[in-house]
């Protein structure tokens, strides 16, 4: 699974600069130094991160309690919240204590899946790769996101070095249906529907421009009424609106063919410039765009590294799953076509149906 350090990334919000504008990087960067020394925190670094808590939140007490107890010798309950999986953690503090029950459809689904994958994760760490096959295959959750030559490699690896492909594999799937459950749970709470709708982004044929990029390009043409790039940093130019935008025609070529890709800042002035009804949907898009060029460009530059050794003795063994990708699509862009709507129906089932899926149970 991605962290969720990543999707805060893809929304320009680092976490480094997140500690940095809370004058607390310091602290982070010492907290990280004795975890990296697997050493006890010291009371000062303690009390600082306590600091950062809000007071009276459920988390900042579970804190406080396993920091006390570890004093008086009993390391229980540090240990229980150092086994919380970090998107549980996340959760917890984007919410602010909420129960899991008013968390976002997506979010209750992503917090069941790492919960699904606690016990592989723990099978995989002690080597034993066929068992934590067996139980991923059990799992009614995340039995979906393997198919049949995922789980035979993955139960086929030997040792943690070679884990990485058929882990991708399956992060990558993950990560899809993550995609979806997201797409779906915005459709069905916002009454106008499109508002979660990023087919556009899969609407191309396999070649140079149908990879996310481009595709989000084309579709803020057409979203902000523009035939041409010039016509359109031309209308973005015009000044006899208080809003003005600069933005040169080669920029607008790089964005074009994905050598570049805007800024959510820049997308938000164009579309308040051009067509402020289709913000939200252009901002949406946006998000899902970068998320979906994020693992193309993981996805091609493993491709890149398999093809170098292909003539290896075992490197279809050693290679595999790949080098298809999750359910034998032979592209990202396909793969990208073919599972979407599989997934997009699986979530909009489960929040049409009220279950909100296992989480909510």
């Amino acid at each position: 699974m991605l962290s969720p350090e990543v999707f805060l990334k893809l929304s320009g919000i680092p976490v480094s600069a997140i500690w940095r504008e809370l004058g607390k990087e310091s602290v982070i960067k010492s907290l990280e130094y004795h975890q990296r020394l697997r050493q006890r925190i010291p009371p000062r670094l303690r009390n600082e991160l306590l600091a950062i808590i809000p007071i009276g939140s459920e988390m900042r007490d579970a804190f406080q309690s396993a920091f006390d107890a570890a004093d008086s010798g009993d390391d229980t309950e540090l240990h229980q919240l150092n086994a919380r999986g970090h998107v549980a953690t996340f959760l917890d503090g984007f919410h602010k204590g909420k129960p899991v029950a008013e968390y976002s459809y997506a979010n209750r689904y992503i917090l069941a899946l790492e919960d699904a994958f606690v016990e592989p994760a723990r099978l995989i760490d002690q080597g034993e790769f066929a068992e934590a096959t067996r139980v991923l295959a059990r799992s009614e959750i995340a039995a979906p996101l393997l198919s049949p030559e995922m789980a035979f490699a993955l139960a086929a690896v030997t040792s943690k070095r070679r884990l990485g492909l058929a882990q991708w594999a399956i992060a990558l799937e993950t990560a899809l249906s993550h995609l979806a459950a997201w797409s779906a749970s915005l459709a069905g709470e916002d009454a106008t529907e499109s508002v979660g709708d990023i087919t556009p982004l899969f609407a191309g044929e396999t070649g140079l421009h149908s990879a996310p990029g481009p595709l989000f390009f084309r579709f803020l043409m057409h979203a902000a009424k523009q035939e041409s790039m010039m016509a359109l940093a031309d209308r973005l130019a015009d000044d006899r609106e208080p809003l003005r935008v600069d933005v040169n025609v080669e920029t607008l070529k790089r964005w074009s063919v994905g050598r570049t890709l805007p800024e959510r800042g820049m997308i938000k002035l164009i579309a308040k410039k051009c067509c402020p009804d289709q913000e939200e949907r252009l901002l949406n898009l946006h998000w899902a765009m970068r998320y979906l060029t994020l693992l193309g460009y993981v996805s091609e530059t493993l491709l890149i590294g398999m093809a170098r050794h292909s003539d290896i003795a075992g490197a279809s063994a050693l290679f595999a799953p790949w080098p298809t990708f999750p359910f034998g699509w032979d592209t990202f862009q396909t793969w990208c076509q073919k599972r979407y709507p599989f997934w997009y129906r699986y979530h909009q089932g489960q929040f049409e149906a009220g279950t909100m899926g296992p989480a909510a149970s």
